[in-house]
């Protein structure tokens, strides 16, 4: 919330779409029984949070207490600058970056080990606009004590890393950031080594079709018995990029045993069958999908 200003516009500095739109204002007006008269299609009209506030002020009869009720946010905000000297020498880059690493795992069902800096949020990773709000939101309440983030700035960072060196520039922390991915990087190499010589054996062909297809029923709805292997995740079953970041998480998140699975690698395959054959050669079968395959 403190992300947030009365000027900004819900479509294009938010993302909200007419739907959002709905459930946002459903809420304002149960929050508000008492204000009558409320039209959903005058409201759907304003584009501005300021012109929201002073519509439903007006049906409250507040009118004219309304103009000078955007100001007082504006002192409220003013204090917390006080801080931001004292803090910054605890927060660094590589802390900054486990946070993000987080929320976007916890916001999109991608396994953190599997996320790199170096992603786009859009092209590899399939984040929209609202999703963005809401990891952004969730970075300023991981970190409070960061001050003079603005989410319009934010909005036109494309990269992990971007964010990161944006959001650890307003702790005072640049200097660490240039080391800092290197660091990060390692022991997500480092980590998968021993594991797959040891749970190799128990990975199979039929498992990991088994598991792919009962995430992909209950991500689509449709039932695993009218799946085929041959099927195309876009064209034959209407999977978009944001639902395939879902099932992905969840097929890393069923087999932690296999490593090495790479999102942007994964988002070019189209087929099942494809899928099922990438991941068994991350888990060290590539001869026994070679083989069923003859």
């Amino acid at each position: 919330s403190e992300m947030l200003e009365l000027g900004m516009d819900m479509e294009a500095d938010l993302g909200i779409d007419s739907i959002k739109r709905v459930e946002i204002f459903g809420a304002m007006t149960s929050a508000h029984p008492e204000i009558q008269g409320i039209n959903p299609q005058e409201l759907a009209e304003l584009r501005t949070l300021n012109q929201i506030v002073q519509y439903i002020a007006g049906k409250a009869g507040t009118t004219v207490a309304t103009p000078s009720q955007p100001a007082a946010p504006a002192v409220a905000v003013a204090p917390p600058v006080a801080p931001v000297p004292v803090v910054p020498s605890g927060v660094d880059s590589s802390m900054i970056e486990k946070t993000l690493l987080a929320v976007i795992a916890e916001k999109t069902g991608y396994p953190s080990e599997m996320l790199e800096l170096g992603m786009d949020m859009e092209a590899d990773l399939g984040i929209d606009s609202i999703k963005r709000v809401e990891i952004f939101g969730a970075m300023t309440s991981a970190h409070p004590e960061i001050q003079g983030i603005n989410p319009q700035e934010l909005a036109e960072l494309r990269t992990l890393n971007q964010i990161v060196q944006y959001i650890a520039g307003k702790a005072g922390a640049i200097a660490p950031v240039a080391a800092a991915p290197s660091a990060v990087i390692q022991p997500a190499v480092a980590t998968p080594t021993p594991a797959p010589a040891a749970v190799t054996s128990s990975v199979s062909a039929a498992m990991i079709e088994k598991t792919l297809l009962t995430i992909i029923a209950e991500k689509t709805g449709y039932p695993s018995e009218m799946l085929e292997l041959g099927m195309d995740m876009e064209a034959d079953l209407g999977i978009d990029s944001i639902k395939r970041v879902e099932i992905f998480g969840a097929m890393t998140a069923a087999h932690p045993e296999i490593q090495g699975i790479n999102p942007q690698e994964l988002a070019e395959l189209r087929t099942l069958q494809q899928i099922v054959q990438y991941i068994l050669g991350k888990a060290g079968t590539v001869s026994e999908v070679a083989a069923g395959k003859k």
